[in-house]
């Protein structure tokens, strides 16, 4: 029975269309399917993308579009095809009325949804808070913990080891952050599985003072034995009064290197001992020309070869227990603080009434190993048949054991289930994800049920963009296999090199199903230039503009939010220079890259509300003077003089008081008009939004909302809405799942390894199997250690997610791919630029692509290509953008009415005065007739007129425009100022509403929305027509144009004369 079908859905294989399908093919099962169908996903995005594509695939199948599904359903179902239209109008029906039942959830509600129902179990009050901050729990409990370290006298000598160990490491000794650190890494780990076992073991004092009396003695011993034959070299030396720059070498003789190397080991440093006693055997290697005939020296070789052969099996057979002890003690001290933590993060979210989104799969994970399905779901209140999980591979081990029940009961009763996921996209393990469940766990523990689907097509990327991706990952999968096999133990091969090749990387070829042109660029510059690279990126950008592609089709992907804040700031300080171009967007949208605090206007109101909390903050007061004075142009020599802030900083002090935390930042932006440069606005925006976040949970103080921002607030992006013309900046991470017509990866040489992080390992040696898992710094010491095996598989995981990344960045693109790697191939093969390079390079690769390879003129870098240009889009996407950004202070605020209400109580002239108000902002935004709708919408956005208004005034302003005389002059025929300064030669400034021109005259137009005709105009635009003159502009046209009165006063240009023209 293949009861669990198993997708393997490649980038862009439309995975959302298949799983859309299969959720409809289940409807069909009885009247109201959807109640007893779980789709679970990670992502909110996700979510909604899979709700919005079953909806639509119902809807298409209702109205009898999607011709192909309803004789498909047909078929299954043994029925007509109109009964399949009939039946799908029911569903539909069925759906809309009972959403609620309609199960379309991300992986962690749906799991919340089952922990309110075990509040019981979990011995916490039903209105618990959920608690998604991790870094904040850990930091408090281990503030409690050295507080509780006073009076608790088992608790006090732990921590002052912690203490002396650090001095004794000539270490800060404040270790606090070092224990958050590893506490944190404790709770997010697969230790809660053995927390049984370590309970009993530290239970037990006598443990582990046994445990450490055993490590103690093997590294006494094995020291002690190194000493002797330390000691052994250096008497043979005495004996001959020699020294060890005697011999061949001096200084880099190889009797200098074993004892040096032996004097490392006694002082507990890591050394490579197959490196020590490299040829140590070889005469020639000790001895020069003419020392090889001189009996003494020879005499001291044959001796010392007997005292290193001594040496080299020694170390060979001792060392690696000797490493793992060094290994181990360094988180020992801390390792028996663990229960010690987790009760003290037990007791804060117990007494706060939370409960710590972490530990959600942990706690369910023992409620289904403990308890079977139909409790859960009888405790729920809900009962799914049938589950449909995306995005398998990013799945972790304890959310997986949540969910492996619920699938065994619902396989075995003969139901279906549908799993989705890729091994190539893979880049979520340093929060969990463990791709191993896909690759083997799932056809381990379903094997009657196992049925794989794999998904070849490509519904994404043009022709060559499939092809270059199908050929460099067969061939870079070759070079990183082979890396890889020889880096690892040959018994390890099988779990590493051959499951990425016939595993992981099993199904890379596509088929491709999109025919538009494409291209690919790979630039490998010889030197890590950066400023040349973002040159060359800027340029890319610019080029893709130029060839008629709107600066929102583009996507740079970056590794980390460092590269991306680098690249942001890059293109909009280039934006602003002289080597700009005039029609390129240089507008980027980062949220990844783009923080809060990294914005000005910000920083300078945390200041302010510093200063407002203690006006004794001396630090906070020169921070806004100097930030007041640089904004101001101020001279800065007189920072602490500045009158007018100190007048300004006096009035907010009186404005604010007894104020609420936003309140008190609309005065702030309103007094110093910080709102009033538009590159702070996304800024204030996201601040504000924040603000509103933090008074929903605390007490509106500043106090407060200083201790928040510094503990988690400081730290947030800037919320950018979607789908803008902007350039587009995401980390490889935050772009799984989206495409883009134009992908550029300009930093393409991250790191294939990350050391320094901990990481949890385990042996069946002894003494090393006291504890079932050891918490220990992942680096290259574990390779020669009882750990060996965990350092190489975690070690492999890394490499394969470094790897996965460059998948999921090549993958995105649709129309053109653009990639910047270093010439830097290094023989550890640490950076993915070196797969990249080698691959490349390979003839294979060059072979099958037919790629064109040349240098550019100053032989900086080499360009590959493949494909073709990419066709120019008809028409580019128009955005809306809101460049203003108003602020309603407190006793303004009961004086707003709405448009209605003011229509409804003012006066028919006040009404009026308004409508004519809202037109002339429109026509300031209106360049030709295509730009009515989103000049409306600019109004709506910054709330000048409500959304239900913009309808009116779109229809509106179409009739007006689109009248005999004056429709020509919103054509594409004419070049457009609109609200355009003209200044005289005494320095006046005159700004006329438009002028139009093109290469046979220029015609001047101003508005007037009044209900009544004033002469007193007609001086006004004669002035302007004069100014024209001035420049030396022929053949003028004026007009003044009453629009709300359907008529225009023509003005000659020369004589003055005037004349009335009716537009009805």
């Amino acid at each position: 029975m293949d009861n669990l079908k198993v997708y393997s859905a490649s980038a862009g294989s439309g995975k959302t269309h298949s799983i859309a399908n299969e959720y409809i093919n289940l409807l069909f099962q009885n009247s109201s399917a959807w109640r007893s169908i779980l789709a679970v996903t990670f992502t909110n995005k996700a979510c909604d993308e899979m709700k919005s594509r079953i909806i639509e695939e119902l809807h298409k199948i209702k109205i009898a579009t999607n011709t192909e599904k309803i004789k498909t359903l047909a078929i299954q179902n043994d029925c007509t095809e109109k009964e399949v239209i009939d039946n799908t109008q029911k569903i539909f029906t069925g759906i809309l009325h009972d959403y609620s039942f309609f199960s379309v959830l991300t992986i962690d509600s749906f799991f919340q949804k089952i922990l309110r129902n075990f509040t019981k179990e979990t011995k916490i009050q039903y209105d618990y808070e959920l608690e998604l901050d991790s870094n904040k729990v850990v930091s408090t409990a281990v503030d409690e913990l050295l507080e509780q370290s006073n009076t608790d006298e088992n608790l006090r000598p732990l921590i002052l080891e912690l203490v002396n160990e650090k001095m004794q490491d000539q270490k800060k000794w404040d270790f606090r952050s070092e224990l958050i650190t590893y506490l944190k890494n404790v709770i997010k780990s697969d230790y809660r599985s053995f927390q049984t076992q370590y309970d009993v073991f530290f239970k037990n004092p006598e443990n582990l003072e046994n445990l450490k009396k055993e490590l103690k003695k093997i590294e006494d011993d094995f020291i002690k034995e190194i000493n002797s034959l330390k000691k052994q070299y250096e008497d043979l030396l005495k004996k001959y009064n020699l020294t060890g720059d005697d011999f061949k070498g001096k200084s880099r003789s190889v009797i200098n290197k074993i004892l040096k190397s032996l004097t490392t080991l006694q002082s507990g440093v890591n050394v490579d001992i197959d490196n020590i006693f490299d040829k140590a055997f070889e005469i020639e290697a000790w001895l020069g020309k003419d020392k090889l005939n001189d009996n003494v020296f020879v005499a001291v070789f044959n001796q010392c070869y007997e005292i290193s052969a001594k040496t080299q099996d020694f170390l060979l057979k001792n060392y690696c227990t000797y490493n793992s002890i060094l290994i181990i003690s360094k988180n020992l001290s801390k390792t028996r603080l663990i229960n010690y933590g987790l009760s003290a993060i037990k007791e804060y979210l117990g007494r706060e009434n939370k409960f710590l989104i972490d530990d959600v799969p942990i706690f369910l994970s023992e409620i289904a190993n403990h308890n079977n399905a139909s409790f859960i779901y009888e405790k729920t209140g809900t009962f799914y048949n049938n589950f449909l999980i995306d995005e398998f591979q990013d799945t972790s081990v304890t959310q997986w054991d949540s969910l492996k029940p619920l699938l065994e009961e619902s396989s075995a009763k003969g139901f279906l289930n549908i799993i989705v996921g890729d091994l190539k996209q893979s880049i979520y393990g340093w929060r969990g994800g463990d791709w191993k469940l896909l690759a083997q766990e799932l056809k381990n523990t379903f094997p009657n049920y196992y049925s794989e689907i794999n998904l070849e097509d490509n519904w994404r990327s043009g022709k060559h963009i499939v092809e270059f991706n199908n050929s460099f990952f067969k061939n870079a999968i070759e070079i990183l296999s082979e890396s890889i096999k020889n880096d690892v133990p040959d018994d390890l091969h099988e779990q590493t090199s051959k499951l990425l090749q016939n595993t992981i990387y099993e199904n890379i070829k596509q088929n491709n199903k999109k025919d538009f042109k494409s291209e690919v660029k790979i630039k490998v510059f010889n030197e890590n230039n950066r400023e040349e690279i973002l040159e060359n990126l800027v340029a890319q950008i610019e080029e893709i503009q130029l060839n008629k592609h709107p600066a929102g089709s583009i996507l740079i992907l970056v590794r980390g939010n460092t590269d991306g804040k680098e690249i942001a700031n890059y293109i909009l300080k280039y934006s602003q220079s002289e080597n700009a171009k005039p029609n390129v967007t240089y507008d980027v949208i980062s949220s990844d890259s783009l923080f809060i605090n990294s914005n000005s206007a910000v920083n300078f109101i945390i200041s302010i509300f510093k200063y407002l909390n203690n006006n004794k903050d001396e630090i906070a007061l020169s921070e806004i003077y100097s930030s007041y004075n640089i904004d101001n142009q101020e001279d800065i020599d007189k920072i602490f003089t500045n009158k007018v802030l100190e007048s300004k900083l006096q009035n907010i002090q009186e404005k604010i008081r007894n104020k609420l935390v936003y309140e008190s930042s609309e005065i702030i932006i309103n007094e110093f008009e910080l709102n009033k440069k538009q590159e702070n606005i996304p800024f204030l925006s996201s601040f504000q939004d924040l603000i509103l976040k933090f008074e929903q949970r605390y007490a509106s103080e500043i106090s407060l909302f200083l201790e928040f921002w510094e503990e988690e607030g400081k730290a947030q992006n800037i919320i950018v809405p979607e789908k803008q013309n902007a350039i587009n900046i995401l980390t490889v991470h935050k772009a799984k799942g989206l495409a883009a017509d134009f992908v550029l990866v300009p930093f393409c040489n991250w790191s294939m390894n990350q050391y320094n992080n901990t990481i949890w390992v385990s042996s069946n040696t002894p003494p090393f199997n006291a504890l079932p898992t050891w918490a220990v710094n992942y680096d290259n010491k574990l390779r020669n250690s009882v750990f060996a095996e965990d350092f190489h598989l975690t070690k492999f995981k890394n490499i394969v997610e470094a790897f996965n990344i460059l998948y999921v960045a090549f993958t995105r693109a649709r129309k053109g791919l653009y990639i910047s790697s270093i010439d830097l191939t290094d023989n550890t093969n640490s950076k993915i630029s070196t797969f990249l390079n080698k691959t490349i390079a390979s003839p294979n690769f060059q072979n099958e692509l037919n790629l064109t390879i040349s240098e550019n003129p100053d032989a900086s870098y080499t360009e590959y290509y493949f494909g073709e240009t990419p066709d120019a889009e008809a028409d580019a996407k128009e955005d809306v953008y809101i460049n203003t950004y108003p602020v309603y202070l407190a006793n303004k605020k009961i004086k707003i009415k709405s448009s209605f209400e003011r229509d409804k109580l003012d006066t028919e002239s006040e009404s009026s005065i308004r409508k004519g108000i809202v037109f002339h902002k429109i026509f300031e935004n209106i360049l030709y007739s295509k730009n009515i709708s989103s000049a409306v919408k600019k109004l709506v956005h910054s709330g000048f007129i409500k959304s239900s208004e913009q309808d009116y005034y779109i229809d509106e302003v179409n009739k007006i425009i689109s009248k005999p005389f004056v429709s020509d002059w919103f054509s594409e025929k004419y070049k457009v100022l609109n609200e355009s300064e003209i200044i005289d030669k005494t320095g006046q400034v005159f700004r006329p509403d438009r002028i139009i021109y093109n290469d046979e005259k220029i015609c001047i137009i101003d508005y007037k929305f009044g209900e009544k005709e004033n002469s007193n105009y007609v001086n006004q635009v004669k002035r302007y027509g004069k100014l024209l003159k001035d420049l030396n502009y022929q053949n003028i046209e004026i007009y003044i144009w009453y629009v709300l009165l359907d008529f225009l006063i023509k003005v000659d240009a020369n004589s003055g004369n005037t004349e009335k023209i009716f537009l009805k």
